[in-house]
């Protein structure tokens, strides 16, 4: 109580996270396609170019690298996410050469997990799969038409080209 009166506070480690971090930078290290060759390695070094900044991961092979990572990430998968992108940044940061290592630095970069086994239906989507990776599968039918509202717009000429931009409108399309 004393810390948090003289404006202190005490920093927790999440020891969970930090395995995950730990075991996730080595997945993407070492997992190796039928092929035996590098899969995530190569994908890291693409990373490098400006425009590159998500790594697609099979959970497939989460599963077939570390079954315990796996289900780890898909029941913790909000809190654990941060640590993935921290491993994979850290990973790519190892694997580039010098002039590329200032560059990346600055950049932010993402996880994206594909392949996921169970499918939920969208009925039987509840309060406990929040925070947990879900693939949802389900069909929704609109009950009545949809009219989106229009407030402001933007027109090029058919004729001349010119774009107007910000035009205002009455929440419908106009002239």
């Amino acid at each position: 109580m004393d810390n948090i009166i003289s404006g202190q506070s005490q920093q927790v480690e999440d020891t969970d996270g930090t395995r995950v971090q730990n075991e996730f930078s080595k997945f993407l290290k070492t997992f190796r396609d039928s092929n035996d060759e590098p899969l995530y390695k190569h994908a890291m070094k693409d990373l490098v170019q400006p425009e590159r900044n998500t790594i697609f991961v099979d959970m497939q092979h989460l599963y077939s690298f570390s079954n315990n990572l796996a289900t780890t990430i898909e029941l913790q998968y909000y809190r654990v996410y941060p640590f993935m992108c921290e491993a994979l940044h850290l990973a790519t940061i190892d694997g580039c050469d010098e002039n590329d290592r200032q560059q990346m630095f600055k950049k932010q970069l993402y996880v994206s997990l594909f392949n996921l086994d169970a499918k939920t239906a969208v009925r039987e989507l509840s309060a406990d799969k929040v925070g947990g990776l879900v693939r949802i599968a389900g069909q929704i039918v609109r009950t009545h038409p949809v009219h989106p509202e229009l407030s402001r717009a933007c027109f090029i000429c058919d004729d001349c080209g010119v774009t107007t931009r910000d035009v205002q409108q009455q929440f419908r399309y106009t002239q």
